[in-house]
């Protein structure tokens, strides 16, 4: 844009210069004219005299012209070569411009690509989000059962220490039921004891008896013996009790 203006005013410049020539050329050649025609007439002499210092004043007021047209030409060229230095100038700014621009749409390039990058990721951390929800969601069921499973177990080993608690009871009832039956197997030992005595003493009495029986029927084989049923049942009686004392033991 710039060359084109710049091309524009030089041919303007060129245009407006050859214009006035022409003018000033055409000006002369009809002064000449003038003056040749006022020359021939001797009645216009003083016309051509006054045309001729109108001429004269053309002349110099075209001189004063040029003078003019020669500093505002001078003027234009500074202009020009002003505009040609701007012009260069802007055509660095729009070198510089062009090569902004192509590292902003690089720029921007690459912008859009991470856009579609992070859209990505943004998606994908939106899918993470939702299976992240659901399984917080699966997992708060899974607390709610275990809370409600810990519940049921808190009750069974609460059921079960109370149990515990009656098992302990027993088993110390037990153990006193226990030292119970065995202060009186104890006892019944010790009464076995005694009655074993009491039937050794016995069976040795018995013993003595039956030679003494003995010794008497040598002695006395013509008399009737009327001790012996006594003798007879003293000894069942004392043959009788151990059976009786170990069977009241085994009951007991």
């Amino acid at each position: 844009m710039v060359t084109i203006w710049r091309m524009t005013s030089s041919k303007s410049s060129k245009t407006t210069c050859n214009i006035v020539m022409a003018i000033l050329v055409i000006w002369s050649i009809i002064s000449l004219v003038i003056i040749i025609v006022w020359a021939t007439s001797s009645e216009r002499k003083e016309q051509a005299n006054k045309c001729t210092t109108e001429l004269e004043a053309q002349i110099q007021e075209y001189r004063s012209a040029s003078v003019v047209w020669a500093k505002d030409r001078e003027a234009l060229e500074e202009l020009i070569e002003k505009s040609r230095e701007k012009e260069a100038q802007l055509s660095q700014d729009i070198s510089r411009l062009w090569e902004s621009q192509h590292k902003t749409n690089e720029s921007l390039k690459i912008s859009l690509e991470e856009n579609v990058i992070l859209r990505d990721n943004i998606t994908a951390l939106e899918n993470e989000t939702k299976s992240q929800r659901e399984l917080v969601k699966n997992l708060t069921s899974e607390i709610t059962a275990h809370k409600e499973k810990l519940e049921d177990l808190q009750y069974n080993l609460t059921q079960a220490f109370h149990l515990k608690e009656s098992c302990e009871a027993s088993w110390a009832a037990a153990i006193n039921h226990q030292r119970a039956a065995e202060s009186r197997y104890n006892a019944l030992n010790i009464s076995h004891m005694s009655l074993q005595n009491q039937l050794n003493r016995c069976k040795k009495d018995n013993s003595s008896i039956s030679q003494q029986n003995q010794q008497n029927q040598q002695s006395h084989q013509s008399q009737p013996d009327s001790g012996s049923p006594r003798l007879l049942t003293g000894t069942f009686a004392l043959l009788v009790l151990p059976f009786v004392s170990l069977h009241l033991l085994c009951v007991l």
